[in-house]
């Protein structure tokens, strides 16, 4: 998957870099965000809302850019949720590996 992601003539590790930053934000954001919507509203029973927006926005980000032109669709989640694009054929849609 790593391969995929790294742009042409990029370095894999630069990638994997960047994930490890973006990754380390939203372990910082997160539970900052959280606490201070606890103060606001008085209880940690409305945080639950910020998991579901992150799931959310990891949902349709996940979604948009699998379904880039001249991407490969290339997990099996998504494989399977487009396999009709290929007009049914297992094979081709990646479910079955030979």
């Amino acid at each position: 998957m790593l391969g995929e992601l790294t742009p042409a003539g990029g370095s894999a590790p630069a990638t994997m870099g960047l994930i490890q930053q973006l990754f380390n934000a939203g372990s910082l954001v997160g539970p900052t965000l959280a606490a201070w919507l606890a103060t606001r509203t008085g209880d940690w029973h409305s945080t639950w809302w910020i998991t579901c927006a992150c799931a959310a926005v990891g949902i349709t980000l996940g979604l948009r850019l699998g379904d880039r032109p001249g991407s490969a669709t290339t997990t099996p989640l998504l494989r399977a949720a487009v396999g009709d694009r290929y007009g049914g054929d297992r094979r081709r849609a990646g479910r079955v590996r030979r």
